[in-house]
């Protein structure tokens, strides 16, 4: 695309017919690559939106749209406040499911 806008923006200086024939003949090659380019993307996107990989993940979204109708809730430093402490660091479900058990670090041994 970048070859096309150079050719567009600095067009021959002289409105010879042999140089106009050549920047028609370096326009179309270069809009041909560009059409070949932007074809290979779209092919790439369909196929990649097609897998069973994006299929998944677009059903587990939906899901969660219906169990979460309000969407996604910001996360505020102050609900969690030993969040950047690594030791005391527990996800919001584990802080919720039990608080006597200490989150495990990996790396770390609990006594």
């Amino acid at each position: 695309m970048r070859a096309l806008g150079s050719i567009i923006a600095n067009p021959p200086l002289s409105c010879k017919c042999p140089s106009d024939r050549l920047a028609a003949q370096a326009l179309r090659a270069a809009l041909n690559k560009t059409v070949e380019e932007a074809s290979k993307e779209l092919a790439a996107f369909k196929e990649a939106y097609s897998s069973e990989e994006t299929k998944a993940i677009i059903k587990e979204a939906g899901q969660s749209r219906q169990a979460n109708p309000r969407g996604i809730v910001t996360w505020h430093p102050s609900d969690n406040p030993d969040w950047i402490d690594i030791k005391k660091r527990r996800l919001p479900a584990e802080a919720t499911a039990s608080t006597a058990t200490p989150a495990v670090v990996k790396g770390e041994q609990t006594t």
